[in-house]
């Protein structure tokens, strides 16, 4: 993306995205009615290039409020934090046009969850960190609209290290669980999993034109899904469309 650019020039690239998401979740211990709504969000990321390999850190946040599904007075307020790093290869290049890249991702979700509508309130947490191969194909159109390119990106992890918190009452911040949730939790009580236990996939997708020297903006789509078979099953899925600005060093 980016207009492509010389495979061999060193460059940093930063950019600053904002999206519209709908999710859609079901926590089956806690009912198996799945709620959705609107949860919108941001991010930022900054992408490395040199000599035919590429670095990207990305930071991504929502926040939103969910409905219960035929339920509307049975209420979801979500937030999910996600960082992403990605270490990328260029396989192929051809005429500079199509460029295939792939390499490794590493990846940390963390997921909070206060349901409101059944027993008093509930929360739920869960954290994932993930490991496994990313994938991306890039193509540039020079001679449409003074270009255009188009960038679609799989990350699909193998290996997990995750944690999962027990359902709180309204007094949570006054027990003794105050600490047993979220990263704390995860530090203490991970476990490891493969991919037969939990199941993530996101695929990132772009439409990108330069609008003036090292300016760039982009319409993305962001499908982000994931099912945690434990005992306290989980099964999410996250459509964020938005748009972003990139400045290139």
């Amino acid at each position: 993306m980016e207009g492509q650019g010389n495979l061999n020039e060193k460059s940093l690239l930063v950019s600053i995205k904002a999206f519209a998401g709908n999710s859609s979740v079901i926590d089956y211990k806690f009912s198996s009615i799945p709620f959705k709504g609107f949860n919108p969000g941001a991010s930022l990321s900054l992408k490395f290039r040199r000599t035919r390999m590429e670095h990207e850190i990305q930071g991504l946040f929502t926040k939103g409020k969910l409905k219960a599904d035929k339920f509307p007075n049975d209420v979801l307020n979500q937030k999910i934090i996600n960082l992403d790093y990605n270490a990328l290869w260029y396989l192929a290049s051809e005429n500079n046009r199509l460029q295939i890249k792939a390499g490794g991702a590493l990846q940390l979700l963390y997921a909070e969850r206060i349901y409101n509508g059944f027993i008093n309130m509930h929360r739920s947490f869960e954290t994932l960190v993930s490991i496994g191969p990313v994938t991306e194909i890039n193509y540039y159109l020079p001679q449409v609209l003074d270009g255009i390119a188009f960038s679609d990106r799989i990350i699909l992890p193998l290996l997990f290290s995750y944690s999962q918190s027990p359902y709180l009452s309204d007094e949570f911040y006054n027990s003794d669980l105050k600490n047993n949730h979220g990263l704390g939790l995860f530090f203490s009580q991970n476990q490891i999993a493969a991919i037969a236990k939990i199941f993530r996939i996101t695929n990132s997708f772009a439409v990108e034109k330069e609008i003036a020297g090292k300016h760039f903006i982009s319409l993305t789509y962001r499908w982000d899904f994931y099912h945690l078979k434990t005992s306290r099953e989980v099964l999410e899925a996250n459509h964020q469309p938005g748009i972003s600005y990139t400045y290139k060093f």
